[in-house]
């Protein structure tokens, strides 16, 4: 449900003190001068946030605890004007390397988000943290209730912004946190941000040792704190003499519910940063979107990570496809796959300024999209045989509930400028007896070449990509000490066991092409190569490498595959000058992609088909149809681009000669095609699963339970939303892996999760 709030929460009380509307209450402490009033008031929020937090947590120390280690985490109730994250991410950028985390995640719930304008006028009092309020500002948009992942200083501080109610957020919060602070307005008035159930939630995502800081020593604070497991402690506050508290987590008693948040190894990623096996390496099967996002997340972490793949170059399947559209997803209830979406958009975001800031405009741009609201669109019969247009009832978006509030509009917006002549020109649907439904502006949409994408992302440092190389099998071996023999341990023994590793198994002794090209990597080498993870993600091959790991896996197989043509050919430039230069999407889609060097010419793309195949074919392009089929496919995307754009549907038949989107030429030079199989799962949610991660407790599959899967993950099914999901999807199975926060609700994670569920 979304909160319909229309404005900031904020009132600023004599232009200086940032004050509650709804608590009546301040954000923070300013001191006033009571015997000469007339001096300006002394803002103490980063003295106090300091003071009370960083050092009531050990962060201050001259060597602060989170010192040298791989990852920290700090989990914050009452996010508020933002003041105790910018403080902590300040205090990382301060210090040296060696004193400070190479990853930074700090997580705070908040039900009512504040404007930007509010948070960048908090912070400017402080120089130093108005800089970073400023790099906020840019990813402060769309905060609808739910999780809202933001990165910053590439990748190595996140922010992670549990919008809503804080029993909701916490109890579909994942993660282990290193710090806590307690930041919510008093228990006078908020006393549910207090209240024994949340505190006992919060010592439930506590790492043992787990340092807590707050202001507040309420006695029934403290009781509650110290029943959990907390061994607290009062200490004075200097800058107001005042008392504060500090608290370290002892207590660790793994009750059924705490199980469903740890991991079984949960000991062996507590241990010293020095005892971790260095380098760490992971084997990535596939290089497409799902493969390369996934390889990039796991690098980012320090890993060694060899990519293979069957073909000799990356991005040859579906995302090969030579433009991709990406947007968020809309329902009326504003289900999974709706809210899936805009935490992936974000990712996407995220993705291609990081590892492809030079080509915004040429291979990326977030220029929008705009959704065409469906009509009825009458299909010739002799198309309908690989897929046609379906006739259903289209409900009206201006009543879904994202649209009511202005966090929601910052996604997109209602669009009535476009539902004009441009559109109903050569529909079938007849304008004076039909209400013309409003289209949808998806402001945060865009496009991408994947290729490209996917080429920049395999060039990040730690990346290894093996062409022409086709795992056939993936074996585990079990390293526990004075045995050398392959046997399989139980998921849930004993940390101290050493990590099983995984080899992988490769074609017998030809090329998997059949050609004169040699193998990336030598059968023996590939032999020898060991590694402590192993992520699938080479679409239908999933199934062939998961069915001798799993037992029954078959019964349970997810993934089915469809076809996909995308039509496309040139256009004049002088033919684009009135045609749309954003993406269009609904019954098909339309892009003119912009001419580079002053090129006469632009590319058009049309499409694309979408046709289910119950039989199983393989995945390579030696099966995918042709001749006639072919001829049907490009009937079928200009029928639909008739639809869904009449003026370019007119502009590309007239560059084809032709005046019938149903009469096409095969052998049109002008018109070319690009296809090629797509991996869905069977209810189109993707699937992105550590198989031995947080999650599987006594009442999941016993069958990935009991054969040992620790190491190995699965990121696949993604279809035809592969650029809006693919970044997110490979940051959760990172998250998961490496026991860091999950960036979205546990009931959705639940979603993509289909076996540890």
């Amino acid at each position: 449900m979304i909160v319909h709030q229309h404005e900031s929460p904020v009132e600023w009380a004599d232009e200086v003190t940032p004050k509650s509307k709804y608590f009546n209450d301040t954000y923070r402490c300013i001191l006033r001068n009571i015997e000469n009033p007339e001096l300006p008031a002394r803002d103490l929020g980063v003295v106090r946030g300091n003071e009370v937090y960083l050092k009531g947590t050990g962060l201050l120390n001259p060597r602060p605890l989170w010192a040298g280690q791989e990852h920290w985490s700090v989990l914050e109730t009452g996010f508020g004007l933002g003041l105790n994250f910018l403080c902590t991410w300040a205090h990382w950028l301060s210090l040296p390397s060696h004193l400070r985390p190479k990853r930074l995640s700090f997580v705070s719930v908040e039900k009512y988000p504040v404007s930007i304008n509010d948070l960048v006028r908090s912070a400017s009092p402080w120089p130093e943290l108005s800089r970073l309020a400023l790099q906020l500002k840019e990813q402060w948009f769309g905060l609808v209730p739910g999780f809202h992942h933001l990165k910053f200083e590439g990748g190595a501080v996140t922010l992670l912004l549990c919008m809503g109610e804080v029993q909701t957020a916490l109890h579909d919060l994942q993660m282990r946190a290193d710090t806590v602070f307690l930041d919510g307005f008093s228990p006078e008035v908020n006393p549910q941000m207090w209240t024994h159930k949340i505190l006992g939630r919060i010592s439930q995502l506590a790492k043992p040792s787990a340092q807590l800081a707050t202001w507040c020593v309420s006695s029934t604070v403290i009781k509650s704190l110290e029943i959990l497991g907390f061994e607290c402690h009062k200490k004075t506050e200097l800058s107001l003499n005042l008392e504060r508290l500090e608290a370290t987590y002892k207590a660790f008693k793994p009750r059924r519910r705490l199980q469903l948040q740890l991991h079984p190894h949960i000991k062996s990623v507590l241990m010293p940063l020095s005892s971790a096996p260095a380098p760490r390496r992971c084997a990535v099967i596939g290089a497409g979107l799902a493969g390369a996002c996934a390889a990039y997340a796991m690098a980012k972490r320090g890993w060694s990570v060899a990519v293979f793949d069957t073909e000799p170059a990356p991005a040859q399947g579906a995302s090969g496809v030579p433009v991709g559209i990406f947007s968020t997803q809309l329902s009326a209830d504003d289900n999974a796959s709706s809210k899936l979406s805009r935490a992936g958009v974000r990712a996407t975001h995220q993705l291609l300024k990081e590892v492809m800031p030079r080509s915004l405009g040429e291979h990326w741009d977030i220029s929008g999209v705009l959704e065409i609201t469906p009509t009825n669109v009458t299909v010739n019969s002799s198309i309908k045989s690989v897929g046609g247009i379906s006739k259903k009832r289209t409900p009206d978006p201006s009543s879904f509930e994202i649209f009511q509030t202005s966090q929601g509009r910052d996604w997109c917006e209602l669009d009535q400028r476009h539902t004009g002549h441009q559109f109903l020109k050569g529909s079938t649907l007849d304008a004076t007896k039909h209400a013309v439904l409003p289209n949808v502006w998806h402001k945060r949409g865009g496009w991408v070449d994947p290729s490209q994408l996917i080429e920049a992302i395999l060039k990040t440092q730690g990346i290894e990509f093996y062409g022409q190389t086709k795992i056939t099998k993936i074996t585990k071996i079990n390293l526990h000490k004075n045995s050398s023999s392959r046997v399989d341990v139980d998921c849930t023994q004993s940390a101290e066991l050493r990590a099983p590793l995984w080899t992988l198994e490769g074609p017998s002794t030809t090329n998997p092409l059949g050609n004169d090209q040699p193998l990336c990597v030598s059968l023996q080498d590939l032999n020898e190569m060991r590694f402590e993870q192993v992520i699938l993600t080479n679409a239908a091959g999933v199934d062939t490498l998961l069915s001798p790991l799993i037992k029954g896996y078959e019964e349970r197989a997810l993934l089915e595959s469809t076809y996909g043509q995308l039509s496309w050919g040139e256009l004049p430039n002088t033919a684009c000058k009135d045609l749309n230069n954003f993406p269009l999407n609904g019954e098909g889609s339309f892009f003119v992609r912009p001419s580079q060097d002053n090129n006469l010419m632009s590319r058009w793309y049309a499409g694309s088909t979408f046709e289910r195949i119950s039989q199983q074919i393989s995945f390579t392009n030696s099966t995918l149809p042709h001749g006639s089929n072919t001829l049907k496919r490009h009937a079928l995307n200009l029928q639909k681009l008739k639809g869904l754009y009449p003026n370019a549907c007119d502009a590309v038949l007239e560059h084809l000669g032709q005046s019938n989107p149903g009469e096409v030429a095969l052998d049109n030079p002008s018109l070319k095609a690009w296809s090629q199989w797509r991996c869905n799962t069977r209810n189109r949610i993707p699937w992105a699963e550590d198989f031995c991660g947080p999650g599987l407790d006594e009442s999941s599959t016993q069958s990935a339970k009991s054969t040992n899967l620790k190491g190995l993950s699965v990121l696949a099914g993604l279809g035809s939303k592969g650029l809006a999901l693919a970044p997110l999807c490979a940051e959760i199975l990172a998250a998961s892996i490496h026991l860091e926060p999950v960036p979205i609700e546990g009931h959705l994670l639940k979603k993509i999760r289909k076996f540890n569920t």
